[in-house]
């Protein structure tokens, strides 16, 4: 799950992702990539939340449009990584620096 900052109204929003943690990093693409509402929040402010095992860690979300998604879902795996390949238009990789703590 992620949380952003809903752009227009300022509020919290939810969104049920797939993806890996590596280190202080979460990777994750975006089915729709710039069509995803979460990625427009985080376009317009990239400080987010990410539920792991029960529990939230801050970060700051980076998208990283030259990223190849094909070769990053693989090293992802998991079933959420062969949906995304089947079904995502314009897709995209999303890295959440995870604060310390």
């Amino acid at each position: 799950m992620v949380e952003t900052t809903g752009r227009k109204s300022g509020l919290p929003r939810q969104t049920p992702i797939g993806g890996r943690r590596e280190g202080n990093s979460f990777w994750l693409v975006s089915e729709h990539g710039y069509r995803s509402d979460y990625v427009r929040n985080i376009q317009a402010c990239p400080t987010v939340r990410v539920r792991l095992n029960g529990r939230w860690h801050s970060g700051e979300a980076i998208l990283l449009p030259e990223d190849d998604t094909t070769a990053r879902l693989s090293q992802l795996g998991g079933i959420n990584s062969v949906a995304v390949r089947a079904a995502g238009t314009g897709r995209l990789t999303i890295r959440i620096d995870l604060d310390a703590g």
